[in-house]
């Protein structure tokens, strides 16, 4: 569901989670545990090929729309969780949060149906949560749960209760 009456062009935070059509365990990443340098063990998400596609595609975002920031980010196995950031737009026609989520999922599909020799593929759901970020609690909160995503994908059972919990602070756009 949007917010009625928002103005999606407008400067401002947003969180965002596009999954995959096909919710493919280990499709962007794999969550394993890895040490760091003093011997540290720290769960991580760990990207594959197609998840340094779905990365290189994010961040062509910030060339492609020069008034987009991306601020958080994380690649999770079947799905992406990022924090994008719009800053005053400069033209007549403004571009909404919902144009530059379809731009990202089209470039991202289609570089990797390329990648993997894959026509015509679908690789992501038509729809996506949204959330606008309202002040520094609210973004405080939004980056601990991107931070502590790879950490908390060991804990949820099911698909089921995985959209549970985003339901409680998420809205749904379908695009």
């Amino acid at each position: 569901m949007r917010l009625d009456g928002y103005d999606y062009s407008q400067a401002g935070l947003y969180y965002v989670t596009i999954c995959l059509e096909q919710m493919k365990h280990d499709y962007f990443a794999r969550i394993i545990d890895s040490a760091d340098e003093n011997g540290n063990i720290h769960t991580i998400s760990k990207l594959t090929a197609n998840g340094k596609v779905a990365l290189e595609q994010l961040f062509a975002l910030e060339e492609r729309y020069s008034f987009v920031k991306i601020k958080e980010y994380v690649i999770m196995p079947d799905h992406i969780h990022f924090v994008i950031q719009f800053l005053a737009q400069q033209t007549e026609k403004k571009v909404t949060l919902n144009d530059v989520v379809c731009a990202y999922k089209s470039l991202t599909t289609k570089a990797l149906n390329q990648t993997e020799e894959k026509k015509g593929r679908k690789v992501f759901h038509r729809s996506y949560y949204d959330h606008i970020i309202l002040g520094q609690h609210d973004y405080d909160r939004i980056r601990q749960y991107i931070q502590d995503n790879p950490i908390n994908w060991r804990t949820h059972k099911s698909l089921a209760d995985y959209q549970e919990e985003q339901s409680l602070w998420v809205g749904k756009n379908k695009i």
